[in-house]
Order: structure tokens, then C-alpha cells, then sequence
């Protein structure tokens, strides 16, 4: 098919979803509520708890010591299920890639803004020790992310629903 073609059945595609700048639902399949509700059900049974929750960091134990971490909620990490990691590392906001693969984690080059924060801010330290981690575990209902070669472990609490809210 030629690129013309294609482009025309692109540009027909798209004049079809559209109705008046309203979305048109597309018709249904047969079968396709139920294939949509398995594959649902297959990447949800697929998907450990650790995702999709916001996690703050509360404390690191690496080989230089511990750190209590002073306003845990300024340091926030949410897995997405899509494979992307959003961080709040302290006034600046950023991510990038992560892959999880039984208990085995490691994220791609993390991004974030280059704001000055406060002086006391362990952004660059959260930055610096979640390029290390490679592994995760869950244990009474907090998320540890552990550096290879006893290197130290990282310290998550779900961050808390608003109150009145179910939401995290």
C-alpha cells in the first residue's frame, strides 16, 4: 500500500471516530466485553500490590548509616502498571522507566526538574539510591527496595488516604 493510501485511511479513521467533536464510541464485537473483561482480569491478577499505590520514603539503611527521612511525603514514588515511575523528589518532579520482574526492580535514567530546594533537601540522595535499587519486597504493608551487594535498603509507607477520601 502506498503512503498516500495509508495516509488516507488514516485521516478516514480519524473523521470516523469523530461525530461533532464528540467521541463515538466504536461498535461492539462479539465477545469483545468479555475478552476486554479477561485480559482485565489476567493483568490484574499479574499485578503485584506494589503497583499503582503512591509510596513515601520513610528511612534508608545503607553502609554509611541510617536516615530518617523528615517529611516522608516530599519523597514520593508511584509505579504505574504501564511501566512508568512518577517521583516527587522533594520541590522537584520527574521519573522515568521501571521494570519489575518477580522480586527483581531497577528503573531506566530517572528525570526530574532542577529546582533548588531548601538546604537539608535528600532529593539528589532518593534520586541517587533508586538508580541502585534491584529489588523489592512488601512486609506489613510497607515496600522495601534493596541495593545489591548489602548496600543498603530503602523504607516506603503508603502515602495516606486524604481523609474522607478512598483514594491514595
Amino acid at each position: 500500500m502506498s503512503m498516500d493510501k495509508i495516509l488516507v485511511v488514516l485521516a478516514l479513521a480519524l473523521l470516523a471516530g469523530c461525530e461533532g467533536g464528540r467521541e463515538v464510541a466504536a461498535p461492539a464485537t462479539a465477545g469483545s466485553d468479555a475478552a476486554m473483561a479477561e485480559e482485565t482480569e489476567a493483568v490484574s491478577a499479574n499485578t503485584p500490590d506494589v503497583i499503582g499505590t503512591t509510596w513515601q520514603w520513610m528511612s534508608s539503611v545503607t553502609q554509611d548509616g541510617r536516615v530518617l527521612v523528615e517529611g516522608p511525603e516530599r519523597y514520593t514514588l508511584l509505579l504505574q502498571a504501564d511501566g512508568r515511575a512518577v517521583v516527587r523528589f522533594d520541590c522537584n518532579r520527574g521519573g522515568g522507566s521501571y521494570e519489575l520482574e518477580g522480586d527483581s526492580i531497577g528503573f531506566g535514567p530517572l528525570m526530574s526538574t532542577r529546582m533548588a530546594c531548601e538546604e537539608g533537601s535528600r532529593d539528589a540522595e532518593f534520586m541517587r539510591e533508586l538508580d541502585q535499587v534491584t529489588n523489592w519486597s512488601l512486609e506489613n504493608g510497607e515496600l522495601f527496595l534493596s541495593m545489591p551487594d548489602d548496600g543498603g535498603t530503602m523504607r516506603f509507607a503508603p502515602v495516606p488516604s486524604p481523609e474522607g477520601s478512598d483514594e491514595q
